[in-house]
């Protein structure tokens, strides 16, 4: 987990190590609906779908190393 939503104005921060499922089980409060909607948009994987699809790693690439990411989506999208 990255954090814990407060509202009492509290730091946001979560035990190192912990996961959305360890809070479930022994968090200091019960989780909502609302706090796992807020964690899943704090997961960043590779490929996003949002009403399109949100390729997060081309970027990410060293010096001209998009260019091979960028090749493979447009063949397998084209």
């Amino acid at each position: 987990m990255l954090c814990v939503r407060r509202s009492d104005g509290l730091p946001w921060t979560a035990p190192d190590g912990m996961t959305f499922r360890d809070w479930l089980r022994t968090g200091e409060r019960p989780a909502t609906l609302a706090d796992l909607n807020y964690h899943r948009t704090t997961l960043f994987p590779p490929v996003r779908p949002r009403g399109h699809l949100e390729l997060r790693m081309i970027d990410a690439q060293p010096g001209d190393g998009w260019m091979v990411p960028l090749a493979l989506v447009s063949v397998l999208m084209g």
